[in-house]
């Protein structure tokens, strides 16, 4: 429930939310932090009203794994 309502993480933009991936940032990484906006998700129909931080990382989709390490991937219990 915190990714879905307080991150406002819509379904059509992550259908899976039953990981934690945990990353190391290996290279000074150019990014935005602020909080989360509330969103509407028309596939539930629900307000997701974001109350957490967020972290937007400021180069290419492509680049991102170099400035990241993957530490650690493991289960969220009682995911959707």
């Amino acid at each position: 429930s915190d990714v879905r309502e307080g991150l406002a993480v819509q379904k059509k933009w992550k259908a899976d939310v039953a990981r934690v991936v945990t990353y190391e940032v290996t290279a000074p990484l150019p990014a935005k932090v602020g909080p989360v906006g509330a969103q509407v998700d028309p596939e539930t129909c629900r307000l997701l009203w974001g109350r957490l931080s967020q972290l937007e990382m400021a180069v290419p989709e492509a680049d991102r794994m170099k400035y990241l390490k993957v530490i650690e991937e493991r289960p969220i219990l009682g995911a959707e």
